[in-house]
């Protein structure tokens, strides 16, 4: 998981999820990328849960599109979002994400096409998703490249521009048609 170790992140959520996912595959690992006021208290929470040989915490990184090549599985379970930068940076790195149900994260992310939208604060379900995926490597690379091609289809750089220039144009008509 990329973020900021903060309430909103909701990182007891992903670690607690981690702990049922080393359960059932013992030989995943989970990394927590990021720097913020919770980080001790997550690496205390990982250690109680007996994940401190199968959770890596980097710290603050400035290489995170490289960390994300590293990993299956893009996470995000916050509490509350906006349209967060990192569902896009997972799935433009044809990562299949998880993402609470929250903020803009359903319109982002295709449940069950480019990754899946769970409830807040569902850690069964979080597992249940991550296990999934890590059980299945042809539905992780086709959500991956799905992911990546509504990336570049609808969040580019080039059609947002477009989104903005249609809009303006829309704007300027309903204006001056009358």
């Amino acid at each position: 998981m990329v973020g900021r170790f903060s309430e909103q992140k909701d990182y007891p959520t992903f670690l607690k999820a981690a702990k049922k996912v080393s359960q059932s595959l013992p030989d995943t690992y989970f990394a927590a990328i990021g720097d913020g006021q919770t980080k001790q208290e997550m690496r205390d929470l990982a250690l109680r849960l007996g994940l401190s040989g199968h959770t890596i915490f980097t710290g603050l990184r400035n290489d995170v599109p490289d960390l994300i090549n590293t990993l299956d599985i893009g996470v995000l379970v916050s509490h509350y979002e906006g349209c967060p930068n990192v569902i896009l940076e997972y799935m433009a790195g044809s990562k299949p994400t998880i993402a609470a149900d929250v903020g803009g994260c359903a319109e982002v992310i295709e449940d069950g096409k480019t990754g899946f939208i769970v409830a807040p604060r569902d850690t069964e379900a979080l597992a249940e998703k991550i296990i999934t995926l890590l059980k299945d490597t042809s539905m992780r690379a086709r959500m991956g490249e799905a992911g990546r091609k509504r990336v570049e289809e609808c969040f580019s750089l080039k059609k947002m521009v477009q989104s903005t220039e249609n809009l303006y144009t829309e704007l300027y008509q309903q204006k001056y048609s009358h």
